[in-house]
């Protein structure tokens, strides 16, 4: 059975992402805050309508978020985690023990070191 959340980052890093300014436009996933029976939850959901719901996280896929790492990382599974690395020197390491997670994580250390920008070029 497809469990959307093996695919999709934690809420943590995605808001991470899109503090980091990871676009939030177009299909996909999204977590979301929604008030129900008293409570406020965070759900999950495809696509979303923005009016209703202003605090949303876009939840990349693990893929997409494999077409931002840089082709100079590599990934791979030692024993129940997943690593991302650089090929070269291990200027910084990851581990996680989902795979979305762990490429989410080195994502954010690139954005944050100036390796990699969420910019379009113009």
């Amino acid at each position: 059975m497809f469990d959307i959340k093996k695919e999709v980052p934690s809420l943590e890093l995605c808001k991470k992402l899109k503090e980091l300014g990871f676009p939030q436009d177009g299909g996909g996933w999204y977590y979301y805050r929604y008030y129900y029976d008293n409570e406020f939850y965070i759900g999950l959901k495809e696509e979303i309508a923005w009016e209703e719901n202003p605090e949303y996280y876009y939840a990349p896929t693990v893929r997409e978020l494999g077409e931002w790492l840089p082709e100079e990382y590599e990934e791979f599974k030692l024993g129940e985690k997943f690593w991302v690395k650089d090929k070269r020197d291990y200027k910084y390491l990851v581990c996680d023990r989902k795979e979305v997670n762990a490429r989410a994580k080195m994502l954010i250390w690139l954005i944050e070191n100036g390796y990699v920008s969420f910019k379009k070029e113009s």
